[in-house]
C-alpha cells in the first residue's frame, strides 16, 4: 500500500455514486463489503465508475474492540 505523508492507503475502490452538492460532493463506495460515503470539499474531476484511493489519518481514527466495544 502506498503512504501519504501522516496518511496511510486502505484500499483503490470504485466511485458507484456521486451526489454533487453545491461545493461539496457526496462520493459513494464499497469497501471490506459495505457500502461506506465520504463528504469532498471544492470542485474535484470525479466520474462515477472512476478507481480512487481510500486513505486513513491515523491521528483521527477510533477504533473500538467488537467483543467490549471498548476504545482501543
Amino acid at each position: 500500500m502506498k503512504s501519504r505523508e501522516g496518511y496511510v492507503q486502505l484500499a483503490t475502490a470504485t466511485i458507484d455514486i456521486l451526489e454533487p452538492m453545491g461545493d461539496e460532493t457526496i462520493v459513494w463506495f464499497d469497501f471490506m463489503n459495505r457500502k461506506w460515503s465520504v463528504k469532498v470539499h471544492g470542485d474535484h474531476q470525479l466520474t462515477w465508475g472512476a478507481d480512487i484511493d481510500i486513505y486513513l489519518d491515523p491521528k483521527k481514527a477510533h477504533l473500538f474492540s467488537k467483543q467490549s466495544e471498548v476504545r482501543l
